[in-house]
């Protein structure tokens, strides 16, 4: 077992979240715990002195505050063989880290392994992929799968990591002896950049007129659902149809680039 495990919190304008976030894993047992904040930006937490604040340039999403914690670790600690990412609003178990590590360790093709959310199955278990919510991932992992997609921006960006992952080889675990809680978020705006980029995420592995072709259609089809039903559909559908202009902007660049010459399309 390493001396110790470091552990990156993306935070974004959720102070109390953030803290209590905090709290639970300095209280981890077993093992030896350093937390960084990485602060994409809002209101700031109120953090006990031994947690270090990590300031990216603005709001890079939760995509882009993963690699901006990668990178750190990366180049900071160069012996350390796992690293944990996890959300602003999750509460872990004071012996989950401990047990997560181990599970990780126990075999050399685990790349990622995170808690159960939900589930009470008590076992290991493989999966295609793994929430952002809490993951330790394998430094060889990381320098064979690469960064966090950060066309994603939020939302989709952990499960195309997990599948590009298992795409390698790599084993994606869930520790279902691990249960870890966490907030979420009901709003409209999550659940539509949730759609938006599941969209997107089949769009880029489409020819670009197709993948263009999909995401158009799902605007068009957003703004005119909007206009009817309920105050509720609305609000979502509106929601929906802001973040698909957003994907289709940056699915757009990808596939501007595959549209060199000797490229598709």
């Amino acid at each position: 077992m390493p001396r110790a495990l470091q552990v990156y919190v993306i935070h974004f304008d959720a102070p109390e979240w953030c803290a209590e976030t905090v709290r639970s894993l300095l209280d981890s047992d077993g093992l030896e715990v350093q937390v960084f904040v990485v602060h994409n930006g809002g209101a700031r937490p109120e953090l006990p002195a031994e947690v270090r604040v990590l300031h990216p340039p603005g709001n890079i999403g939760y995509a882009g505050g993963a690699n901006f914690a990668l990178e750190h670790w990366l180049t900071t600690f160069d012996g350390g063989d796992w690293v944990a990412l996890a959300s602003h609003d999750v509460v872990v178990p004071a012996d989950g880290l401990a047990r997560l590590l181990a599970t990780g360790m126990s075999d050399p093709a685990t790349g990622i392994v995170a808690p159960t959310l939900r589930d009470t199955s008590l076992v290991v278990h493989d999966e295609g992929w793994v929430s952002g919510t809490l993951m330790l991932l394998r430094r060889r992992c990381i320098i064979e799968v690469g960064r966090f997609d950060e066309r994603f921006w939020s939302y989709y960006e952990d499960k195309d990591y997990g599948l590009r992952a298992t795409g390698r080889g790599w084993r994606v675990v869930i520790d279902g002896a691990v249960r870890a809680s966490h907030h979420g978020s009901s709003s409209p705006m999550a659940q539509a950049w949730t759609d938006a980029n599941r969209l997107l995420h089949r769009a880029l592995r489409e020819a670009p007129v197709r993948g263009r072709a999909r995401l158009l259609f799902a605007t068009a089809t957003s703004a005119l659902r909007s206009l009817t039903g309920s105050s509720a559909g609305r609000k979502y559908l509106a929601a929906r149809g802001r973040a698909l202009v957003a994907s289709f902007r940056r699915g757009s660049l990808a596939w501007r680039a595959v549209a060199r010459p000797g490229g598709t399309g």
